[in-house]
């Protein structure tokens, strides 16, 4: 399996440049992708103020706020369709930094996340993906997110939906799944159209029933399912 290769530098380069710097996120991505297999461990960090860019990161970055950057799996051999795994938001916890902080979705980069009980099936979800040729994009579908509330302009609304819009253009119009409500209806106001929407993967076993079939009451239960859909 491939991490943040070249194909997620040339996205990274070409979208997230009103966000955050994109060299500084170049750079951390090459030291999530070496200690991805155990050379350490990756965790939230504080982006350095020099690297924040533009108005409204820059508005929230004197408190807790989050940014997650996107990550990208592929195949070794390369492939050519990708599937994109949006979720709600960068959101932080109350032990996180009180500056804006850098991690990736859901933590996907950090070795105990991807252990974690009610996120691991995530990383299932991504294995069987990539075992089965195509690349997984992931990605949050609002990009920003701060603990008193992001009071986002229509200019800043604007400005992070172009972000998602090139995302997902860059990737030749993949298939996109929404994990969770919130995911959901923030594509849709972003302009996404045809994604599908999946339980968030905190989700109860009553959600997971509800969504995958009688009897699938368990993350592993789900994952298997999701990847079934997947095809």
């Amino acid at each position: 399996m491939r991490i943040m290769g070249s194909k997620w530098a040339e996205i990274i380069d070409a979208t997230q440049g009103e966000l955050i710097d994109t060299g500084y996120l170049k750079r951390t991505g090459a030291a999530h992708r070496e200690h991805f297999d155990g050379m350490g461990d990756n965790e939230i960090t504080a982006i350095p103020s020099e690297f924040i860019m533009g108005d409204l990161a820059q508005r929230i970055a004197t408190s807790r706020s989050g940014y997650d950057m996107p990550v990208l799996f592929e195949p070794d051999g390369g492939c050519c369709k990708y599937v994109a795994f949006c979720f709600q938001d960068p959101k932080r916890s109350p032990k996180d930094p009180e500056t804006l902080s850098f991690t990736t979705p859901f933590g996907i980069t950090i070795a105990r996340m991807r252990r974690y009980k009610k996120y691991r099936f995530l990383w299932d979800i991504v294995k069987g993906v990539v075992a089965g040729g195509k690349g997984v994009w992931i990605t949050d579908a609002v990009k920003l997110w701060a603990e008193a509330g992001l009071s986002a302009s229509n200019d800043d609304l604007s400005l992070m939906h172009r972000v998602l819009r090139g995302e997902l253009a860059m990737l030749g119009q993949p298939e996109v799944y929404a994990f969770g409500n919130h995911a959901f209806a923030a594509l849709g106001d972003a302009g996404v159209h045809g994604m599908v929407k999946h339980t968030h993967p905190a989700a109860r076993a009553a959600h997971l029933e509800k969504r995958y079939g009688e009897g699938v009451t368990t993350r592993t239960q789900a994952a298997k399912a999701i990847l079934a859909e997947l095809g």
